[in-house]
């Protein structure tokens, strides 16, 4: 049994792969198993700041900073 302020140190034959999935045309895959094409496209992928679509006010107050700053 480990203490809570022991540290866990793991040999390389004691580890193993992480495998990531992503959702592709509607259903959940290993990135491992994409042709070319589509592990190109995993590259490319943009990711929003969740923060942003849970707050509708984060959007208007940088906004309104933006407007302050830059006025027109």
């Amino acid at each position: 049994m480990h203490s809570c302020n022991e540290k866990i140190v793991l040999k390389d034959e004691e580890r193993q792969p992480c495998e990531i999935w992503s959702r592709v045309m509607g259903y959940h895959r290993p990135i491992s198993s994409f042709n070319i094409g589509k592990k190109g496209e995993h590259c490319e992928r943009k990711y929003f700041k969740e923060i942003c679509a849970r707050d509708p006010f984060s959007l208007q107050k940088r906004d309104n900073k933006n407007l302050t700053q830059n006025p027109e």
